[in-house]
């Protein structure tokens, strides 16, 4: 691989990083599952934050921006390089993860506002396969610092206000409430004894004429991507198409199947497949497994 190759990759790369978040203090920036990415360093092969102005800087940056947004809950997410074992990178990426957010914490955060999740090497922005195929060092060094990275991730821009009740008078755009529809395995029906579950939403949507919702389906990651995103979008259709056919309005109920793209904090793939027992893993999947009526506009 040239050099230019390798440079135009090393951009691309950190583009999907720092372009999913277009203004670091912006104040439209609303939306979950944006992440950016921060340039602290630690302690060679340690989980200590070096202490220089550098990380003080963009740490003190952070805090700022929390501060600027209230309603934020934000995952402080570490990866490592795939050149130590998996459990060892592991461990360092969580302990470095950690200490960021205890950092955060010491500089005036909410502990409840913050998440730490160290994926070790298994998220790479350069699998190991193109690494191996470059042809020098400098090279896959380069690559390997491509990979070991510190990100932000938003997981909430409610605070306080993630979940709502049928009852409230005041909402937030982003609230959620789950609601306990069962489905057959593979089938997308609505079961008749799911429609009691779902009355609550019409008598919602009637009692609060100015609200819009997404219908958000998601699935558990055991089957297919495409299959179960297809499978999550179907069942979002059916229940948005009964909401609709008691009475309500159609541009007020928006259908959205996410497939297994947005895991419980705890229960990616990744964190179901390290588990050691089936309980533990049977339990997983029925918290990802989940339909959630979601405020989408007021």
């Amino acid at each position: 691989m040239k050099r230019t190759t390798l440079t135009v990759l090393l951009l691309f790369c950190c583009s999907l990083s720092f372009g999913q978040m277009p203004k670091w203090f912006g104040k439209d920036l609303r939306l979950p599952n944006y992440t950016h990415h921060i340039l602290v360093e630690y302690e060679l092969g340690k989980g200590k934050l070096l202490k220089d102005s550098a990380n003080r800087i963009i740490l003190d940056s952070v805090v700022r921006f929390m501060k600027e947004n209230p309603g934020l809950i934000i995952q402080v997410e570490n990866n490592s390089d795939s050149r130590a074992s998996t459990t060892s990178s592991s461990n360092i990426s969580q302990y470095r993860a950690q200490r960021i957010v205890d950092t955060l914490i010491k500089l005036g955060i909410a502990p409840p506002r913050l998440v730490a999740k160290g994926w070790g090497p298994t998220r790479p922005l350069i699998k190991q396969s193109i690494i191996d195929a470059m042809k020098t060092q400098e090279e896959k060094e380069a690559a390997y610092a491509v990979n070991r990275r510190t990100e932000i991730r938003i997981l909430s821009t409610n605070y306080g206000h993630e979940t709502f009740n049928w009852n409230d008078t005041v909402f937030y755009v982003g609230s959620k409430r789950k609601i306990n529809v069962e489905w057959d395995l593979d089938y997308s029906g609505l079961r008749r004894t799911s429609l009691d579950t779902i009355k609550p939403v019409i008598e919602f949507m009637k009692k609060n004429p100015t609200i819009k919702i997404e219908v958000a389906n998601h699935t558990d990651p055991q089957g297919s991507e495409s299959h179960d995103q297809r499978l999550s979008e179907m069942r979002s259709l059916c229940i948005a198409t009964y909401i609709i056919s008691e009475g309500i309005d159609s541009l007020r109920v928006t259908p959205k199947g996410y497939g297994f793209s947005r895991p419980l904090p705890g229960c990616s793939k990744e964190e179901i497949d390290a588990m050691k027992t089936k309980q533990e893993k049977d339990s997983a999947y029925q918290k990802d497994r989940r339909t959630e009526i979601v405020i989408i506009a007021k």
